[in-house]
């Protein structure tokens, strides 16, 4: 009876242990674990292939598979600006094995600006990739010679001047409308197909301005007025910025890694190393050069800082133009 009772025992013990050990491997993996990464990576990139923001993931993919020894897949999902990428990654399984290459006019403006279903509160930054100046171009044949002489003839010819920018409510959008505020101009919005449509319409005549990020418009046959960064671009030295012809203006693109909030502390830690590898890689840091975007690392700390500070200023400046949704 007491053998029984003793095997009775033991068996119960034996089953605790195993329950107990299928337990701990299940929180493990839920919670990334030493086993993390078990599986291919979802890299959602919110526009077409070949943009300037899906030849940056790509670059980043490459070098995060062998850092991380699992399939980094690009996903893109185009449209609406980039918001309609950023709406399908908040709806994705926090379990870091999602992610986004976030903008800053999809994530800081699109959410004021428009309605979408989605914040920047609802992903975690993992770090800031590369900055992009913005660029202010018209025609090659056209008449203006200056930033200034571009502002003169507007406020001559109120309503006359037609602009493109990538999308309505992006960030080239919401920069010119605030510019044509801060210098009581009334300018018309020509939405752009993505920045090489943008770029399209203006050599082709079919708008005045374009307002854009470098890669679409580095080496094009047109006249680059102005850079909005506070100092000139490395890509094009050549154009003077805003600043320099006495306008307020100091303000760029980003792009970003993120995942959806409530990923486990450490698997954004790991993602954040690899993005911090990868960034500091030659290789990597020369196909983003050579994409004329300036790598321009942040750790998620700093990142997050730099979005919310961002966020609530294009916050008020969309409410002060009246693109608010």
């Amino acid at each position: 009876m007491k053998l029984s009772r003793w095997l009775t025992f033991c068996g119960l013990g034996i089953m605790l242990l195993v329950a107990a050990g299928c337990s701990g491997e299940t929180s493990s993996e839920s919670a990334g674990g030493s086993n993390y990464p078990n599986k291919s990576i979802n890299l959602i990139v919110p526009f077409p292939s070949g943009d300037g923001t899906d030849l940056v993931s790509r670059a980043f993919a490459k070098y995060a598979e062998e850092e991380l020894g699992q399939p980094v897949v690009v996903n893109n999902k185009p449209g609406g600006g980039g918001s309609i990428g950023h709406a399908e990654a908040s709806k994705q399984k926090a379990d870091g094995y999602n992610m986004l290459t976030g903008s800053s006019g999809a994530m800081t403006i699109k959410p004021y600006a428009g309605d979408v279903p989605y914040s920047y509160e609802d992903f975690t930054p993992v770090g800031q990739m590369v900055e992009v100046p913005i660029v202010i171009a018209v025609n090659e044949s056209s008449e203006f010679e200056s930033l200034n002489a571009l502002v003169k003839h507007a406020k001559e010819n109120p309503g006359e001047v037609t602009y493109s920018t990538p999308a309505a409510g992006s960030s080239q959008h919401v920069l010119m409308e605030h510019f044509a505020s801060q210098n009581d101009l009334e300018l018309k919005h020509v939405p752009g197909e993505g920045g090489n449509g943008a770029v399209s319409s203006v050599m082709g005549g079919h708008v005045d301005v374009v307002a854009v990020g470098a890669p679409p418009i580095a080496g094009k046959d047109v006249k680059k007025l102005a850079v909005t960064t506070e100092e000139r671009s490395e890509f094009m030295p050549e154009v003077p910025t805003f600043k320099e012809q006495d306008f307020e203006i100091d303000s760029s693109l980003w792009f970003g890694l993120f995942v959806p909030s409530g990923t486990p502390e450490d698997i954004v830690a790991q993602l954040e190393e690899s993005l911090k590898k990868a960034s500091e890689d030659s290789d990597v840091k020369e196909e983003w050069k050579n994409l004329n975007l300036s790598p321009a690392y942040l750790n998620s700390e700093d990142f997050q800082k730099k979005i919310e500070n961002i966020a609530n200023e294009n916050k008020q400046i969309v409410k002060e133009i009246g693109l608010t949704k």
